[in-house]
């Protein structure tokens, strides 16, 4: 089973938590994630930002454990720090159902600029959302994914494509951008309307060369 998971950002409580490829829950969503997930699933992970909705993120399942289990292990607490894994060493929890489910730290991604989850993206897929007249292309898809969805196979590679072809083109710096799309430009954008534009850099400067991607940045 793949998923289409939403999430709000919590100071207290960062979870999923993607720099570690780990989200926690509990209850029946947590029943569900140990049911019905096994290693190769697809996790999409979905928010808003300003006035949309993106997709951010996804994992491919690694595992699903029981975190009163995973706190046992000594390589996993110090390791990760999801707060699932935290709340449980501190004795917070003890008694809910609460599970940790672990991407693969290879194949899961964290989105460099995020996917535009917009009324085009939708309705490549199968979740079947009813775009009203009274409702703005947010709000209807707030609401449809306001709880988990099941993706199809086919919906996962839809979404792969619709990614991949995200990084290919980039963003147009020269294009006017609203509010809202100031925040998907990302440093690789700035860096590639330079290299075309390097006359905009100053009459005593000159362009050498792109800097280079290092493992740490």
């Amino acid at each position: 089973m793949n998923l289409l998971i939403p999430y709000v950002h919590l100071y207290d409580h960062p979870d999923p938590l993607f720099k570690e490829f780990t989200y926690g829950d509990v209850g029946t969503r947590a029943r569900k994630l140990k049911k019905d997930l096994k290693k190769g699933d697809y996790v999409f992970f979905h928010t808003s930002i300003g006035r949309r909705k993106y997709i951010t993120a996804y994992y491919v399942v690694d595992r699903v454990l029981d975190t009163a289990g995973a706190v046992k292990d000594k390589n996993i607490v110090a390791k990760y720090k999801n707060p699932h894994v935290l709340e449980f060493l501190s004795g917070e929890k003890t008694g809910e159902e609460d599970v940790i489910l672990f991407g693969d730290p290879i194949t899961s991604k964290i989105l460099e600029r995020p996917l535009l989850f917009n009324k085009n993206l939708a309705e490549k897929l199968s979740l079947n959302i009813k775009f009203s007249k009274g409702k703005t292309e947010t709000q209807a898809i707030g609401s449809a994914t306001r709880a988990w969805r099941e993706l199809t196979d086919k919906d996962v590679k839809v979404l792969l494509e619709a990614i991949k072809s995200l990084e290919k083109e980039g963003v147009g710096i020269e294009t006017i951008l609203s509010t809202d799309e100031v925040t998907e430009i990302i440093e690789k954008d700035l860096e590639n309307f330079i290299e075309k534009n390097p006359n905009l850099i100053g009459e005593s400067l000159r362009l050498e060369r792109r800097q280079l991607d290092t493992p740490v940045g």
